[in-house]
């Protein structure tokens, strides 16, 4: 297998800078560079040296290059370790060089055609040193405000259901880095938030997700913890397991709502507000009537406490779900007249995606 085959293609793609294409490539050159020959070097870099100048090769680790220098002849006065010492150098120098051309034919044989024909000459660049092309190429290829905008823009594109969520987050974390390769990286803050900007263009996204976000703040609140990495996690999950239940139920009241404004009359008569949200069988209890005062209840008032009771109102008859959709639960309060996924009032533990037909082991029904 030729040497250059250890060293991968990269997937291009033509909406990408050929900046960033390039970037990519040289991790992996590097990467190459200093497994040739890093365990021969005192540094272990290997021949990452031969892809930089001195000053450059420091920016980029922090150090300066160790180059392994030709220790010269034998010298006849040169016994036991002094010997061995000298020989293990001579071979490390010689392996150093002789893997020279190895590294420029790989890094040369994996250069795209429309790369490699930048800093051609008459077909070849043996005009070059592997590090006077790096050079040139990076001269070639500028970064423009354009591609730092697309790629930002990348970040934020809508999620579909076409696209599995893995690949659609893979997608996301690959324009983050992008940046950062190309030295303008964005704050972790600002990444997460144009990551949840996919998942909010329409509206019934918002609805649908907005969930998903009162649940990754109650896990990570403190900004700290919220990167890109525990977003992607978490949203991964999210859509896997919870978001096909908000989806169902909320396309069912939807669907409930638009049948029940269709059939309101007339059109100048203004529609009557949406009844509150019941309470949990557990409060209303607290609040219903004490034996001993009256249907009004107040203490000194009509029906106090010593006068006589009052008929009993008649009980009004819980709420019902829209035609269509399905019967109430609620994970922490069941009975109640109101679903799990929208409870204002959850015990820890409170599963969001509990329903009727599957209670997820909460309060029985």
């Amino acid at each position: 297998m030729p040497a250059s085959d250890n060293l991968k293609r990269p997937k291009w793609d033509t909406s990408i800078a050929d900046f960033i294409a390039m970037k990519k490539y040289m991790a992996q050159v590097e990467s190459y560079a200093a497994a040739l020959t890093g365990p021969r070097t005192p540094d272990r870099q290997g021949l990452k040296h031969a892809l930089y100048s001195p000053a450059r090769f420091l920016i980029i680790t922090g150090a300066a290059p160790q180059v392994l220098l030709d220790p010269g002849p034998f010298d006849d006065n040169m016994v036991g370790g002094a010997l061995e010492n000298h020989k293990r150098a001579a071979n490390n120098f010689d392996f150093q060089e002789s893997n020279l051309p190895v590294l420029a034919n790989a890094f040369e044989a994996g250069l795209p055609d429309r790369i490699r024909k930048i800093i051609e000459v008459n077909f070849s660049l043996d005009h070059l040193t592997i590090q006077q092309q790096i050079e040139a190429l990076e001269a070639a290829l500028p970064l423009k405000q354009s591609d730092l905008d697309n790629i930002r823009a990348q970040i934020s594109m809508a999620f579909t259901a076409a696209l599995p969520i893995e690949a659609h987050i893979q997608m996301q974390r690959e324009n983050i880095a992008y940046l950062r390769q190309a030295g303008q990286p964005i704050p972790d803050i600002d990444a997460v938030q144009r990551m949840w900007k996919s998942f909010a263009t329409t509206g019934t996204d918002v609805e649908d997700f907005a969930p998903a976000r009162t649940q990754y703040l109650a896990l990570h609140g403190p900004i700290a913890q919220q990167t890109p990495g525990t977003l992607a996690d978490f949203l991964i999950d999210f859509v896997s397991h919870q978001l096909p239940h908000h989806r169902a139920a909320n396309q069912a009241l939807r669907a409930s709502k638009h049948a029940h404004v269709a059939t309101v009359v007339p059109v100048n008569q203004p529609l009557a507000p949406p009844p509150p949200m019941a309470a949990p069988a557990v409060a209303v209890a607290q609040h219903a009537p004490q034996p001993g005062y009256g249907g009004r209840g107040g203490r000194g008032g009509r029906g106090g406490r010593g006068s006589p009771a009052a008929p009993a109102a008649a009980a009004a008859p819980p709420p019902q779900p829209l035609p269509g959709a399905p019967g109430y639960y609620c994970w922490t309060h069941s009975p109640c007249f109101h679903y799990s996924i929208s409870c204002r009032a959850p015990a820890p533990g409170h599963r969001w995606d509990a329903t009727l037909a599957n209670q997820l082991g909460g309060a029985p029904a």
